[in-house]
């Protein structure tokens, strides 16, 4: 709704409210020349309704800025939309023979192509989030060997295109079986489980009962926490990230790996216990080498913004306009000189000098930044401005994986294709930006240094959990919460603080997820009380099970 709209809605309502009550004092005062029909009486009804809507619109509006202004100042990671993700996957071919590195923030292009002959191709530009170091390697199968008096063996066999001294410490294996995320939650969980030791061997088909090199196996995320962009610097917006895309944890990494010179065959030897679930068979498509997550974010300065004092803002427009970049959060504004930029300070620290304050309109596309500056004199002799910000792309929502072409912008690497593994997380908005009452209540509970039930789930709310289709069940299955105490030696006041959290009615093949969930919310909790020892236990009391993090 529109400003103009908006003011349109206030005054009709108050010309309404004005003629019930002018009836009202009609009827008990008769007498009383108050005629709908006396054009002067309707004037002066209108300039009332008018004038009455727009002072309660402006107190609205001044009461509803300050909310925010002061939730701002406590969550600000709570209030910015969440951008695109997805996992990038490199996949060598046979002309592919050096081993090549790339670096964390590589930009990566994903060009969706135009509907119609006349639309043009449409560029997402997206950022890797950790090192990716490619070999000419593939996996050429996947087996689990059912051995006598023992648990079973996973072998995944690896195969370079030719021998090669090619040295090679570690091995990164993304899990994604089936091309489902459930699926693969549920292998990697299951392997967290069962992994009683990890071994190495280098031939292609070892003996059963042949002992490996030793080396050491580790689950979980490989981003280098320097590679997210300045715009994550909070932990409540990292949280919020690891929240929307599960993906970017589904690792399997062995270390300690020191093949012989001229080596072609790596077979990475996982001993599993005898409880590993019988039902569940692994192939060659369900790990994938070579993949790295990746964010739609982008720091460009906006198009300069010319102050002459006779606006009261100033929108923020990206240089690339085609590209339809949405404003995602603002670094500074700079008066640029001679000697550089020059900052301004922000106008919440209340200076009487040069200041600027930001405001934000509308959602997804249609999302916008407007700059209000505090420049005195700047009608006499105006200034030129600029302003540093970090910029995504809304308009991922629903688009298909295969439409799209993946590639690099600034490296060419021969004999190497890129795709996207698993379908791409969308952008999405802040759950609470323009819930008041909820940024008040949240506020007040920041003092608080452990969250009962209605707290945490206020908090899961501001986070995105309960729209998150992979844990909607479990934010909802959620039925007591308390905290307790018990000793713990490694601290000086010797406590660590427990939340028990009691789930209700759920089954067997949540608990994967279950355990992702808590996880996360073990990490979502630690960013809340940051000076306490934390541990989680989830309780299901239908499926007798109690499971524990920290």
């Amino acid at each position: 709704m529109t400003a103009h709209e908006e003011l349109e809605k206030a005054f009709l309502a108050e010309l309404e409210a004005l003629e019930k009550f002018r009836i009202s004092y009609t009827a008990q005062y008769p007498d009383v020349p108050l005629s709908h029909d006396d054009p002067d009486v309707r004037r002066l009804i209108e300039a009332l309704a008018f004038f009455t809507g727009r002072t309660r619109l402006s107190a609205m509006r001044s009461l509803d800025e300050s909310v925010l202004r002061i939730f701002r100042q406590h969550f600000p990671s709570l209030l910015g939309p969440c951008p695109a993700m997805a996992m990038l996957r490199a996949i060598p071919g046979p002309a592919f023979a050096d081993a090549t590195v790339l670096p964390a923030g590589t930009e990566v292009v994903l060009r969706r192509p135009g509907e119609d002959d006349d639309e043009p191709d449409r560029l997402f530009r997206f950022r890797t989030l950790s090192t990716l170091k490619i070999l000419p390697l593939r996996i050429q199968s996947v087996d689990l060997l059912s051995l006598h008096g023992r648990g079973p063996r996973l072998l995944i066999r690896i195969v370079a295109h030719t021998p090669t001294n090619q040295p090679l410490d570690e091995i990164r294996l993304h899990v994604n079986h089936l091309d489902d995320l459930r699926s693969s939650i549920t292998v990697l969980h299951e392997l967290k489980r069962h992994v009683r030791g990890a071994s190495v061997f280098y031939e292609p088909r070892p003996a059963e009962d042949a002992t490996g090199q030793p080396c050491q196996v580790s689950f979980g995320t490989v981003e280098d926490e320097e590679a997210l962009p300045d715009a994550f610097e909070q932990p409540l917006q990292r949280a919020r990230l690891r929240l929307r895309f599960p993906r970017r944890d589904l690792f399997v990494t062995v270390r300690g790996i020191r093949p012989p010179r001229n080596w072609q065959f790596v077979t990475l030897c996982l001993e599993l216990d005898e409880r590993w679930p019988k039902k569940l068979r692994l192939t060659s498509d369900a790990f994938e080498l070579f993949t790295v997550p990746m964010i739609n974010v982008q720091r460009d300065l906006a198009n300069p913004i010319e102050c002459d004092g006779t606006k009261d803002r100033y929108p923020l427009r990206h240089p690339d306009e085609s590209a339809h970049f949405v404003p995602l959060s603002v670094i500074g504004a700079y008066r640029p000189t001679k000697a550089g930029f020059v900052p301004l300070l922000p106008g919440v620290l209340g200076v009487d000098g040069d200041s600027y304050e930001i405001v934000t309109e509308g959602r997804g596309e249609t999302r916008r930044a407007y700059a209000l500056f505090r420049i005195p004199g700047a009608f006499e002799k105006p200034e030129r401005i600029s302003v540093d910000a970090f910029w995504h792309q809304p308009g991922l929502r629903g688009v298909e994986v295969g439409s799209l072409k993946v590639g690099l912008s600034e490296h060419f690497v021969e004999g190497v294709s890129w795709v996207c593994s698993g379908p791409i997380v969308p952008d999405a908005d802040s759950h609470i930006d323009t819930d008041r009452d909820a940024q008040l209540e949240l506020v007040s509970l920041k003092a608080l240094r452990f969250l009962g039930k209605a707290q945490l789930a206020l908090l899961l709310r501001a986070c995105g959990a309960h729209a998150e289709p992979l844990y909607a069940k479990l934010v909802s299955a959620i039925a007591d919460v308390r905290v307790t105490n018990k000793p713990f030696g490694k601290r000086s006041h010797g406590l660590k603080y427990v939340y028990e959290i009691e789930f209700s009615m759920l089954e067997q093949s949540d608990l994967p997820r279950l355990a992702t969930f808590c996880e996360w919310l073990l990490d979502l909790l630690v960013v809340w009380s940051t000076e306490e020892v934390l541990e989680v236990v989830a309780n299901v009391p239908n499926l007798s099970t109690e499971l524990r993090f920290g």
